[in-house]
C-alpha cells in the first residue's frame, strides 16, 4: 500500500530523509503548479510560485499538525502565496485568467464560471471539506488513498466528497450559478489537468534541500575560517547541482509509473462498476418478471372472491334458516355440524387463495421508501413496529393541516403498539388486493389485507382481522390515510 503524507513528512522531519522529501514534492507538485497557474494565469509565475511553497514546506515540515492532510496545508499555502504574488500582477493576470475562462467556455459554458469563481468558493468551505475535495479532485487521489489522509475508512471517504460537493453546488447556486452533480465533478477533475514542467520537481527538491544544508551551514561557519566557509558551499553548490541531474531521470519515471497506475486503477474500477451494473440490471428484471407473476395470479385469485364470498353467504343464510325453523336435536346437531364443515371448507378454499399474494412478516417489515403504494405500506409497518414517531409521522397523512403539534403528537402515540394488555401486536400482514383510484384532490388506492395478531396478554392466541387500508399520494409520496375493518 501506497505511504501516506504523514509518514513521509514524519520520516523527513526525523531522518531528514531526502528520499521521503523527494516522494512529497511528485505526489503534490502538480496539485500546487495547477492551483497557483489557476489562480495567476501565468505558468512562469504559477513555477515561482511551487518552489516557494516547497521551500516553506521544507523549513516548517516540523508545525504541521499529525491530524491536518498534507494537501489541504498545500492547497491553502498555495493560494496564500500566489494571492500575494497576484497583486503587483493583477492586470496581467486579469488578462490571463479571463483568456484561460475563454478557452474553457469553448467545450463547457459553465465551466468559466467556476474556474472564474473556484477558490472563492472553495475557501467558504469548512476545513475537512475543502481537504476531502482537494484531495479527490486537485489532487486526483483514489478514494482509497483520501481516506487514508484524512484517517477514515474508504467508505466514509466517499461521503465526505459527496457531501462537500453538495455544498459547493449550494455556494455556487448562490451566485446563480446552477450545475449539476456531473457538471461540478468534470470541471473539478479538469482543474488538475495542469501538469508541471518537467524538471520543475528536480529544481525544487535540488534547491529546497540545498537550502536546508545551507541553513545548517551557516551555524558551523561561526567557528571556522572564510576559506573553509567558501569551500564547503562549493562542495554543497556541486552536490545540489549533482543530485537535481540525477534526479530529473528518476523524477519523469515516477511521475510517468504513478500514472500509469492510476489509469490502470480507474479502468480496473471502470470495468468493476460496469460487471457490477449489468448484475443489478439482470436482478431488476427479474424480479419485474416476478412481480408480473404475482400480480396475474393475484388476480386470478381475486376474480374467484365474489363466488366464495356469495357461497358462504348462501351457508349463513341456511344456518339462520335452520335456526328458525327450531329442528329436532339430532337433525339440528346433524345439520349444524355438516353446514360448519362446509363453512370451514370454504373458508380454508378462501385463505388459500389469498396466500398467492405478498406476505410480510414481522421480522421482514422494513423501510422500503413512499414511492409505490406497496413500498409505503411495508415502510408504515416498519415504522409503527419499532417506534419510531418520527418515522411514523412521515408516513401517515392528517388531513386536517389546523391541528396543533401538540393533538399531532398525541395522534402518533395513539398510534404506536402498546406495552400493556390487553392491546395487540401484528405479527404478519397478507396484502391480496389493491382496488382502483379514488375522486378527489389527491390520488388514493386501497389495499384490503389479512392482519394476524398476537394478544399480549396471551402469546400463543392469534386472531385474524380483514382490513382495508387507505392510502394517498401527495407530492409523489404515498401514506396511510385510514384504517377500516372489513
Amino acid at each position: 500500500m501506497e505511504t501516506s503524507d504523514q509518514a513521509l513528512l514524519l520520516g523527513f522531519v526525523q531522518n531528514r530523509s531526502e528520499e521521503d522529501f523527494h516522494q512529497l514534492v511528485n505526489r503534490h507538485l502538480n496539485l500546487v503548479f495547477a492551483t497557483a497557474r489557476r489562480i495567476l494565469g501565468d505558468a512562469h509565475l504559477a513555477e515561482e510560485v511551487a518552489q516557494g511553497v516547497f521551500l516553506l514546506l521544507a523549513r516548517k515540515a516540523g508545525e504541521i499538525k499529525a491530524h491536518q492532510p498534507l494537501a489541504g496545508w498545500l492547497y491553502h499555502t498555495t493560494r496564500h502565496q500566489a494571492l500575494n504574488t497576484s497583486r503587483s500582477e493583477g492586470r496581467r493576470r486579469q488578462r490571463e485568467q479571463t483568456s484561460l475562462a475563454m478557452q474553457v467556455t469553448d467545450t463547457n459554458p459553465d465551466a468559466a464560471r467556476i474556474t472564474a469563481e473556484l477558490e472563492e468558493a472553495l475557501e467558504e468551505l469548512p476545513a475537512e471539506d475543502r481537504d476531502a475535495l482537494v484531495l479527490r479532485f486537485l489532487d486526483n487521489r483514489q478514494l482509497r488513498e483520501v481516506g487514508v489522509e484524512l484517517g477514515v475508512s474508504e467508505e466514509a471517504a466517499r461521503k465526505r466528497v459527496t457531501r462537500a460537493l453538495d455544498k459547493l453546488r449550494g455556494i455556487f447556486g448562490k451566485r446563480g450559478v446552477t450545475l449539476s452533480t456531473g457538471v461540478l465533478t468534470t470541471a473539478l477533475a479538469g482543474q488538475a489537468t495542469a501538469a508541471a514542467p518537467a524538471g520543475l520537481g528536480a529544481a525544487i527538491i535540488a534547491s529546497a534541500l540545498s537550502g536546508l544544508t545551507a541553513t545548517s551551514a551557516t551555524a558551523i561557519a561561526t567557528t571556522q575560517t572564510t576559506t573553509s566557509l567558501m569551500n564547503l558551499f562549493n562542495l554543497k553548490t556541486a552536490a545540489a547541482i549533482l543530485g537535481a541531474a540525477a534526479v530529473t531521470g528518476t523524477t519523469t519515471y515516477l511521475v510517468q509509473e504513478r500514472e500509469a497506475d492510476r489509469l490502470r486503477a480507474d479502468y480496473q474500477t471502470v470495468n468493476e462498476t460496469y460487471a457490477k451494473l449489468a448484475s443489478d440490471q439482470q436482478e431488476s428484471l427479474t424480479m419485474i418478471q416476478l412481480r408480473d407473476d404475482q400480480i396475474a395470479a393475484l388476480r386470478k385469485d381475486v376474480a374467484d372472491l365474489p363466488r366464495l364470498r356469495g357461497e358462504i353467504d348462501a351457508l349463513r343464510r341456511e344456518t339462520t334458516k335452520a335456526a328458525e325453523l327450531q329442528l329436532s336435536g339430532e337433525e339440528a346437531v346433524r345439520r349444524t355440524t355438516e353446514l360448519l364443515d362446509q363453512n370451514t371448507a370454504l373458508t380454508t378454499k378462501l385463505n388459500k387463495s389469498l396466500t398467492a399474494s405478498w406476505v410480510y412478516e414481522r421480522d421482514q417489515w422494513q423501510n422500503r421508501g413512499q414511492a409505490e403504494p406497496l413500498d409505503a405500506f411495508q415502510t408504515f409497518l416498519w415504522a409503527w413496529s419499532s417506534q419510531d414517531r418520527e418515522a411514523l409521522a412521515n408516513t401517515i397523512h392528517i388531513a386536517d393541516e389546523e391541528q396543533s403539534s401538540e393533538e399531532r403528537a398525541r395522534l402518533i402515540n395513539q398510534l404506536l403498539p402498546r406495552e400493556q394488555p390487553p392491546a395487540t401486536q401484528a405479527s404478519r400482514i397478507k396484502i391480496f388486493w389493491m382496488t382502483g383510484t379514488g375522486e378527489g384532490e389527491h390520488e388514493e388506492k386501497s389495499l384490503t389485507a389479512l392482519e394476524e395478531s398476537s394478544f399480549v396478554a396471551s402469546p400463543l392466541q392469534t386472531r385474524e382481522y380483514l382490513v382495508r387500508w387507505d392510502l394517498v399520494q401527495i407530492d409523489g409520496q404515498w401514506k396511510v390515510v385510514r384504517k377500516r375493518y372489513l
